[in-house]
């Protein structure tokens, strides 16, 4: 239902006159349809910021306000939603979107701003497996990474709706072929400070990456220098949403680097999901380019299509993923970033 409303919502530009009684006469129809177990949803009123205050004759799951909440902010033309009415538990025998979630039952059902996910070092929980082309020659590799993104102040009910976040997480690559030999780790540490405007979003992040050779790798190949590499970058990527259909652009520029790097990276990126195609289970297809100036602009270029998993229909997270990967372009392993790669493979990601 939210994909449907979205669509229909950015089908046309509306003058005022039109959008206010487009806003009166779908929110009734919306409401209508949306209010769960036969209870009515009320529409209070609509302030001249278009906020709506909404109230119901009896209660409403946690989780089904907040789908609708996120259904109306989606549309691009309500600003805020104020509900004038105590959640209540959700009936027996089903599942509150917080229910089973553990540590992470007070994290916020959304982002502000969505990881990007087929940018390579985006931190997340995954297995990935691929045949390498490098350099050196092609062989078997596989990746393991420990990720996820902790919210430590979050703003979701203001008309600008802002997330400060602490995230984590650590990438290790080994050659599959033989004797599995660990070849790079990278440490990557996070701060990032997301907005989002209807359906508009930006995160400013800052941002540390350091990597690590595998000790098997340096024995197995004396001749290879091992580089102390480290760095902190400044990051501000924009990004704006039509339906199903995500746009992200945007930069970074290294404030500090071991060794002196040149500073500027670009960045972009589409995604295109299609959830509920059947039961949980939807469609992802995304890209992201990037390019560095210390490596004279060459074009990084990962790709991503498959299916996704989803406790909550309609929620960002918890969120699972089986993809097959394209990418191509200079490593995103630290201690190789002047290799140019390539390969196809195949991965699990699991976003909490």
């Amino acid at each position: 239902m939210s994909l449907l409303f979205a669509l229909v919502c950015q089908l046309a530009p509306l003058s005022y006159a039109q959008e206010g009684d487009f806003i009166n006469g779908f929110l009734k129809g919306y409401l209508t349809y949306r209010a769960p177990n036969g209870s009515r949803v009320k529409l209070l009123s609509i302030s001249p910021d278009r906020k709506i205050h909404l109230s119901t004759t009896s209660c409403i799951p946690g989780d089904e306000q907040l789908q609708i909440k996120r259904d109306l902010l989606d549309s691009g033309h309500i600003r805020a939603v104020e509900w004038h009415s105590d959640a209540c538990p959700p009936p027996a025998g089903q599942d509150d979107a917080r229910a089973g979630m553990g540590m992470f039952a007070n994290r916020p059902l959304w982002r502000v701003f969505g990881q990007p996910v087929a940018a390579p070092r985006t931190p997340q929980s995954s297995l990935r497996y691929g045949r390498y082309r490098t350099p050196r020659g092609s062989f078997n590799a596989g990746t393991i990474s420990a990720g996820e993104t902790f919210p430590v102040a979050v703003d979701h009910d203001a008309i600008v709706q802002t997330e400060l976040a602490l995230e984590g997480a650590v990438f290790s690559v080994f050659n599959l072929d033989g004797s599995d030999d660990l070849l790079n780790t990278d440490l990557v540490l996070g701060i990032p400070l997301s907005a989002r405007i209807l359906n508009t979003s930006a995160r400013l992040r800052l941002l540390h990456q350091s990597s690590y050779l595998g000790d098997e790798f340096e024995l197995a190949n004396p001749n290879v220098e091992r580089r102390h590499l480290s760095y902190e970058e400044l990051e501000l990527l924009v990004a704006r949403e039509y339906g199903p259909v995500r746009l992200y652009g945007g930069g970074a520029v290294m404030v500090r680097s071991d060794p002196d790097f040149e500073p500027f990276r670009i960045q972009s990126g589409v995604e295109a999901r299609l959830e509920n195609i059947w039961s949980n289970m939807g469609l992802l297809m995304a890209a992201d380019i990037q390019v560095r100036q210390e490596l004279d602009w060459e074009i990084e270029q990962s790709y991503q299509v498959g299916l996704l998993f989803k406790k909550n229909v309609g929620q960002p997270q918890p969120e699972a993923r089986v993809v097959i990967e394209r990418f191509e372009g200079p490593s995103f392993s630290g201690q190789f970033f002047r290799d140019t790669i390539s390969y196809w493979g195949l991965g699990v990601q699991l976003d909490f």
